[in-house]
């Protein structure tokens, strides 16, 4: 299997002068890791210069010791991820052995070895800047030049972190590494999907233009997240970050309508430790070689979604009946049927009709489809005349006073119906109303 990935190692160099300014060559240069105590030799070339290759990141120190002049020690020299750190001249002075020279290396140093255009979160502002999903990504909004516009509520968010938009570039040419492999998601090369908790990061190192070719591999910029990583002595951090929505202000809407917090849940739970690692004597002198650093993070998360009102259908409106529904100021809702540009239920109270008639339209609202028909009303004897709309003008008689039944046979009392029907062409808005089949039941209710 072939991981590709990129270097996260620097480079720190030098030149080593006399009193008078010239350069000193075949000088012997040792380079010493603050954190660990690991000791690095070089020695200085006809121009004077030295070089120390591939230094992992954190604070070093440079001595420089030569027969006729006082020992020249320079101690926090910091190093970050892909940096290429020139520590200037170092002059000499001279003096005898016992006398020592020690310089220690300003905060804020000017990059004179490269020309790119870079950025640096480090260990203190990790350990003291709070955000709110506690995901490194979220923190590179700190940076200038850097647009993020999604702000993630726990460590990896859903499907991972939105990679922000930095020097104006889109956010899927940037590359992001952990420890020098690759972080970006293979489907979606705008998302972090190697999420590490901020407790366990040493620092972040945002390449942003114009940087070396090795570091090349997208067009947008390059991040690079460290991990922590042991040292001489035994450190460790044990955390809990709680979220609750007790601690929250319910929303205007929400206060408008009654309805309370929403439950708002976020608890993380984690813990690291590193240190040296004794060995005893299967390896003499381990607990200056190796070291160990380990991390976990737990989060529960309970945030429902939020409360959302919605309109639902009224038990009539389930049925197909459409005749109450209504708008928020209490008007009745026309329902058309889109292919036929009918209503789809209608109540029509026809207070002209001879007798009292009511008027009421049934049945499927499909292509005009439905059933006209007129009963008394109160207490006086059940008789109905019902009028059927069909689509097919064969099937029966027109509104033209015809007195013939589909089946051709005298219907008796047609008028009313008649003038009913009337009033459904009118109902149903149609340029061309189906025709109607009539018939006239007396007695009980029955078809």
């Amino acid at each position: 299997m072939c991981l590709q990935g990129q270097t996260v190692s620097g480079s720190l160099s030098g030149t080593v002068v006399d009193p008078s300014g010239n350069v000193v060559p075949a000088v012997g240069v040792k380079l010493s890791s603050e954190r660990t105590g690991e000791e690095r030799s070089a020695t200085t070339n006809e121009t004077g210069d030295f070089v120390f290759p591939a230094l992992q990141p954190g604070t070093d120190t440079v001595t420089v010791e030569v027969a006729g002049f006082r020992p020249l020690k320079k101690t926090g020299n910091v190093l970050s991820a892909a940096e290429r750190l020139s520590v200037g001249n170092l002059a000499l002075t001279v003096g005898s052995v016992t006398e020592s020279i020690t310089i220690a290396a300003q905060a804020v140093t000017v990059q004179t070895s490269s020309t790119e255009h870079s950025a640096l979160i480090g260990a203190r502002q990790l350990e003291q800047i709070s955000i709110r999903g506690r995901d490194v990504v979220s923190m590179l909004r700190i940076l200038p030049g850097v647009s993020q516009t999604v702000d993630t509520e726990f460590l990896g968010g859903s499907f991972g972190t939105q990679s922000p938009n930095i020097q104006g570039t889109r956010s899927n040419w940037n590359s992001l590494q952990v420890d020098g492999v690759t972080g970006n998601d293979l489907g979606s090369p705008g998302t972090f999907s190697s999420p590490i908790n901020m407790d366990a990061i040493g620092e972040v190192k945002v390449l942003m233009n114009n940087y070396q070719a090795e570091y090349g591999r997208n067009g947008g910029s390059s991040i690079n997240v460290l991990t922590k990583s042991g040292s001489r002595e035994y450190h460790g951090t044990a955390y809990w970050f709680k979220r609750h929505e007790s601690w929250n202000a319910n929303n205007f809407f929400n206060n408008r309508t009654g309805v309370p917090l929403p439950i708002y849940r976020y608890s993380t739970l984690g813990a690291t430790v590193g240190g040296p690692v004794n060995l005893g004597k299967l390896m003499p002198g381990s607990k200056d070689k190796v070291f160990f650093f380990y991390s976990f993070e737990k989060s529960w998360v309970k945030n429902p979604q939020a409360v959302r009102q919605v309109t639902v259908p009224s038990a009539l409106e389930r049925t197909g009946d459409y005749s109450q529904t209504v708008d928020v100021n209490n008007r009745p809702i026309l329902i058309r049927d889109p292919l036929s540009n009918s209503r789809w239920s209608y109540l029509l109270n026809d207070e002209t009709a001879e007798d009292g008639l009511e008027l009421e339209l049934e049945g499927e609202r499909q292509s005009g489809a439905g059933v006209c028909e007129s009963r008394p009303r109160g207490d006086e004897a059940a008789e109905e005349v019902v009028a059927e709309v069909v689509e097919d003008e064969a099937a029966g008689v027109g509104l033209d006073g015809s007195e013939e039944d589909a089946g051709g046979g005298e219907v008796e009392g047609v008028e009313p119906a008649m003038e009913h029907c009337e009033l459904l062409r009118e109902a149903f808005e149609v340029p061309h109303l189906p025709t109607v089949r009539l018939k006239k039941v007396r007695g009980n209710r029955a078809r």
